[in-house]
């Protein structure tokens, strides 16, 4: 108690000092306390401007008042982040794809969750305070809170001695508790890049903590591996992973394979399936449901075929060519979504990352994705030739989330959504974890208009966020 009535204590000397010699007090001067690259600058002379520095002056004091709730609170909790770091300590053993139990990266049984650490939030970018700077260092916390985001933790974060990228990662939920995640992990030697292993982590407390990482597949002699999507029917959840040879230099020959686990993505068995079409097939967008169909949007890039098609099944075992995007815009389309279109039940609705142009495609069908129309700009759907998913929510309004990059570096994930009648909203910001790129964002719903969602840290770190998209995102569940 004594010392968090010290602290008060210099909060209200600071604002006192502050409220004093708030008109003496420059724009240049505060950002000097906050910045850590630009070199220090000298006061400015007191003949500025009276008015903005009376105005600058408040904002000030309001700044401060904001500290001093940050620091009467900070003796008794903290913003916590959780995440699981793995020490890499891996087995160099190529383990056999048929394992009926997935081990770890240590090569033992994967063990239960790991202690989560607590840590403080972490702004976009590094801003240690200088030593001059008093106040400002209570305030940075503030700059770390961005709309949309809560339930932050950290699922994976790559072991520089075994890997180069960690990318394209998925979630599927069991329940409310019990989520999964997979990802590759593109391995720093001998390897075609964008494929390597497959890596998972469980949860069993809605995101807080996550198992230490297993390998789903494991690159070996024979096989490499590219994307994974991962699929929740009645309680089995299935891995869907592209699988090319080790001797491939072109990942885009991926055909698929999959395993299943029938306790919460705890262990996996393999699964063998058919596919009556036999070319290649890169899957990236979520398996949808439609009726008693099941359909797994694709794309081809290989050999100078660049298409998107669907693929369809009725036990998730035995799949066939549904239908293909007829395409004449000379823009190669890929990592196709499909959601439902509520102004028709019976129409589905794709949306398709595009290499250029900065917007998504979209087509539409009627038969279940046999047939679809040609494929169409959507002019309020930015796209800057990244995977951006699209779900359609289950509340009893309805609505459409769409989760994207706001520009072609990938550094923010951002979210829009729309009323079936209605027009889309404006972008709202949902994740900016540090300065260089957010992306490769995926999303499973775990209430109504609630979401799960993982990414990608500059190829470093696997994310695990919440997404309120009912209530503009700013409110944690």
């Amino acid at each position: 108690m004594s010392l968090l009535l010290y602290k008060h204590l210099i909060i209200l000397k600071t604002v006192k000092f502050f409220s004093v010699n708030s008109l003496r007090l420059t724009r240049s001067s505060i950002l000097d306390s906050v910045s850590t690259t630009a070199p220090e600058r000298k006061p400015q002379p007191q003949g500025s401007h009276p008015v903005h520095q009376r105005r600058f002056g408040m904002a000030v004091l309001t700044l401060l008042a904001k500290a001093t709730l940050i620091v009467l609170t900070a003796t008794s909790a903290r913003a916590t982040t959780y995440y699981v770091a793995n020490n890499g300590s891996g087995d160099s053993n190529y383990s056999n794809e048929a394992n009926t139990t997935t081990q770890g990266l240590t090569g033992a049984a994967i063990p239960g969750k790991v202690e989560a650490e607590s840590k403080p939030l972490t702004p976009r970018t590094s801003m240690a305070t200088p030593a001059k700077s008093n106040f400002l260092s209570v305030v940075l916390p503030i700059s770390s809170v961005e709309a949309g985001v809560s339930g932050e933790s950290v699922i994976y974060t790559k072991d520089s001695s075994k890997y180069s990228k960690v990318h394209t990662s998925d979630i599927e939920k069991y329940d409310s508790n019990n989520i999964v995640t997979a990802w590759r992990a593109e391995n720093s030697v001998n390897y075609h890049a964008d494929s390597g292993d497959i890596l998972f982590s469980y949860s069993s407390d809605g995101g807080s903590t996550w198992s230490t990482a297993g390998y789903l597949f494991q690159r070996n002699s024979s096989y490499q591996y590219g994307n994974v999507i991962l699929f929740n029917n009645a309680g089995t959840i299935y891995a869907f992973v592209g699988r090319c040879s080790a001797n491939d230099t072109n990942s885009e020959l991926q055909k698929i394979v999959c395993k299943k686990s029938n306790d919460k993505g705890h262990t996996w068995t393999s699964v063998t399936l058919s596919n009556s079409y036999t070319n290649c097939t890169i899957i990236g967008g979520k398996i949808y449901k439609s009726g008693s169909n099941f359909l797994m949007p694709f794309h081809r890039n290989d050999n100078g075929t660049k298409i998107v098609g669907v693929l369809t099944s009725t036990n998730l075992t035995s799949w066939s060519l549904a239908g293909k995007v007829p395409n004449s815009t000379g823009i190669f389309l890929q990592e196709p979504f499909i959601s439902c279109n509520y102004s028709d039940p019976n129409t589905l609705w794709m949306v398709m990352r595009a290499e250029t142009g900065g917007l998504a495609y979209s087509s539409t069908s009627t038969n279940n994705g046999v047939t679809w129309t040609s494929a169409a700009v959507e002019s309020s759907l930015p796209n800057y030739n990244a995977k951006s998913p699209v779900a359609t929510t289950s509340e009893a309004t309805k609505r459409y989330v769409y989760l994207y990059n706001d520009d072609a570096n990938r550094n923010t994930l951002y979210y829009k959504t729309k009323l079936p009648s209605g027009s889309w909203t404006s972008g709202t910001l949902f994740a900016d974890y540090g300065s260089n790129s957010d992306q490769y964002p995926m999303m499973i719903e775990n209430t109504a208009g609630q979401y799960y969602t993982v990414s990608e840290y500059d190829y470093n770190k696997i994310i695990f966020r919440k997404l309120d998209s009912t209530t503009g995102g700013a409110t944690a569940y």
